[in-house]
C-alpha cells in the first residue's frame, strides 16, 4: 500500500542545522514489515502570524493595509501572484509581500490606477501607466513594497460643477526608496487643460489635452539603486470636436491615452475630425481611448484566473484609454482602448466605468444641452494591479529514487533541488523493483545533509512511502 505522507512543522520541530531520517515501522504504518521511501521532499513553510494566499509550492506570505486581495495561480512552471485593490476610487491598499528565500528574481507588471473621464461630452481618462520588468533581482530585500492604486473618480454631475474628473493613484513594487512605480493616468475633462498622467487624458473641444508625465520623470530602478530604460509605458489624450447647428448637440470629447497608443479624435463619417458640419450627426462620434499594451509575462489563460487585464484573442491588455463623451444628437461615445478603457456615452448618460485590475481610463459623460440643465457623471477609472511571477524552485531537498539523476547505487543519495547529498547509513538498503530503500527499523536511516536556510518559520515534508505488509 503506497501512501503520500505530507507534514507541516512548526518552529518546535523545525530543522535548525543538522538532521537525520529515522523512518520506524510505527512512523507511518503500524503494521508489521519494511517501509519503502521512494521520495522525501523538504520545503519553507510560511508565517502563521501572517496572512497567506496560494496552495502548494505557490504559498505566498504577506500582510496588507486597506481593501483588496492576493490571489495566486500556478501554472507552467510559474508562480503568479497578482495584488489587487478592491476599495473605493482615489484609494491605495499596501501590502508587504515576504520573498521565498528560494526567489532571487521575479518578472513584474506595475499598473498605475486610470483617470476618471470628463463630464458634459468631456474628454475620456487616461490609462494608468504600465511598467514591466523581466529579470528583477529581488534577492536583496526579505520584504518588498507594494502599493495598489485604484482608478480616480469620475467628473462630478452636481449642478455648477466642474466637467473635470480626477486622477487615480500610483501603484508601486519596492524595497525602500528604490524599485519600479506605475503612476495614475490623468483624468478626461471639459472646459479647461488636462494635467498630464501616466497617460494624458482626452478633453472637450480646443482645449489642450494630457500628455504623459515627464516633470519629475518617471524613473525606474532596480533595488540597488540603477536606472531601469525602456519599461515605462503611456501615451497623449487629445482634444475633442465642436459642431456648427444651434439646433443639434453633438460636440464630442477627444480620446483618452492608453499605454499602446494615443487617444483619438472624434469621427465624422469615419473621419478623424475637431469641427462637425449640418447634417453630419447621424455619423458623429467621440474620440476613442488609446489601445493599451499587451503583458509579455501573462499568459491569457492565466490572466483569465487572476481576473486582471482584458483579454483579447491570445494576449492580456492594460492601460487603455477611456473614450470620450457625445452629446444627445451624435451616434455615439467614443469607444475605450483594449486594455480595460470604457467606452464613453451620449445622451443624458453618466460615463462607464474603467475596468477593474486592467489601469483604463473612465469614459466622458454625454448631454443634451437643449432645454436642459442635467451633467452626467464622467466614468471612474480603473484600479491598477501589481503582477509578479517566478520559477518554481521553492524545494530545499529533493530526494527521488524512483530517478536515476537522484540515486543509482552506494550508500550516497542525491539532492535534485541543490545537490545537497544524503547517506544512507547502517544498511539501508535499495530495492530494486520497487525503486524505493528498504528500512526495518534496526538503526537504519538516512543522514540528511546541513541545511543553511532560514527554517525559523517552519517547514514541510512530502513523503512517499509504501509499507511491504500489504503488497
Amino acid at each position: 500500500m503506497k501512501a503520500h505522507w505530507a507534514r507541516h512543522f512548526g518552529t518546535r520541530w523545525r530543522i535548525s542545522n543538522h538532521a537525520v531520517l529515522r523512518p520506524k515501522k510505527s512512523v507511518v504504518y503500524t503494521s508489521i514489515g519494511t517501509l519503502l521511501l521512494s521520495i522525501f521532499t523538504v520545503a519553507p513553510a510560511g508565517k502563521a502570524s501572517a496572512d497567506t494566499a496560494g496552495s502548494g509550492s505557490c504559498v505566498q506570505t504577506f500582510t496588507k493595509s486597506g481593501t483588496g486581495t492576493v490571489d495566486v495561480v500556478e501554472s507552467g512552471g510559474y508562480c503568479y501572484v497578482a495584488f489587487k485593490n478592491s476599495g473605493s476610487v482615489g484609494s491605495q491598499t499596501s501590502f508587504s509581500w515576504t520573498r521565498p528565500t528560494s526567489v532571487l528574481s521575479v518578472d513584474a507588471l506595475v499598473i498605475g490606477g486610470g483617470g476618471g473621464g470628463g463630464s458634459r461630452h468631456g474628454g475620456g481618462g487616461g490609462a494608468g501607466a504600465f511598467v514591466e520588468s523581466r529579470n528583477f533581482i529581488v534577492s536583496s530585500a526579505s520584504t518588498v513594497a507594494v502599493l495598489v492604486g485604484a482608478g480616480g473618480a469620475g467628473a462630478p454631475g452636481a449642478a455648477g460643477s466642474s466637467y473635470v474628473g480626477s486622477r487615480g493613484q500610483s501603484s508601486s513594487f519596492k524595497s525602500g526608496s528604490n524599485g519600479l512605480t506605475a503612476i495614475s493616468g490623468g483624468a478626461g475633462v471639459n472646459g479647461v487643460a488636462e494635467t498630464d498622467g501616466g497617460s494624458g487624458g482626452g478633453s472637450g473641444w480646443n482645449q489642450a489635452a494630457g500628455f504623459v508625465t515627464t516633470s519629475p520623470p518617471q524613473t525606474q530602478t532596480s533595488f540597488a539603486g540603477a536606472t531601469l530604460s525602456g519599461i515605462t509605458f503611456g501615451s497623449a489624450g487629445i482634444s475633442g470636436a465642436k459642431e456648427e447647428d444651434v439646433s443639434f448637440d453633438y460636440w464630442a470629447g477627444g480620446g483618452g491615452g492608453g499605454a499602446g497608443g494615443a487617444g483619438a479624435y472624434p469621427t465624422s463619417n469615419g473621419n478623424a475630425t475637431v469641427f462637425y458640419s449640418n447634417g453630419t450627426a447621424s455619423t458623429a462620434r467621440g474620440g476613442n481611448g488609446g489601445s493599451g499594451k499587451i503583458s509579455t509575462i501573462l499568459p491569457s489563460a492565466v490572466a483569465t484566473s487572476l481576473s486582471v487585464g482584458q483579454v483579447s484573442g491570445s494576449s492580456a491588455y492594460f492601460s487603455g484609454g477611456g473614450g470620450g463623451g457625445m452629446g444627445a444628437d451624435g451616434a455615439a461615445g467614443g469607444t475605450g482602448g483594449l486594455g480595460g478603457g470604457a467606452n464613453g456615452t451620449r445622451v443624458e448618460a453618466t460615463g462607464n466605468n474603467g475596468a477593474a485590475n486592467t489601469g483604463g481610463g473612465g469614459g466622458g459623460s454625454g448631454f443634451d444641452d437643449i432645454g436642459t440643465s442635467l451633467n452626467p457623471e464622467g466614468g471612474d477609472g480603473g484600479s491598477g494591479v501589481v503582477v509578479i511571477r517566478y520559477a518554481l524552485t521553492g524545494e530545499i531537498l529533493r530526494f527521488d529514487a524512483t530517478n536515476p539523476n537522484s540515486y543509482t547505487s552506494g550508500t550516497t543519495w542525491n539532492d535534485l533541488a541543490a545537490a545537497k547529498n544524503a547517506t544512507l547509513v547502517n544498511g539501508t538498503a535499495f530495492n530494486s523493483r520497487t525503486k524505493a530503500f528498504d528500512f526495518d527499523g534496526v538503526n537504519d536511516y538516512v543522514d540528511l545533509p546541513d541545511l543553511t536556510h532560514d527554517l525559523s518559520n517552519g517547514f514541510a515534508v512530502h513523503a512517499v512511502a509504501e509499507s511491504s505488509c500489504c503488497e
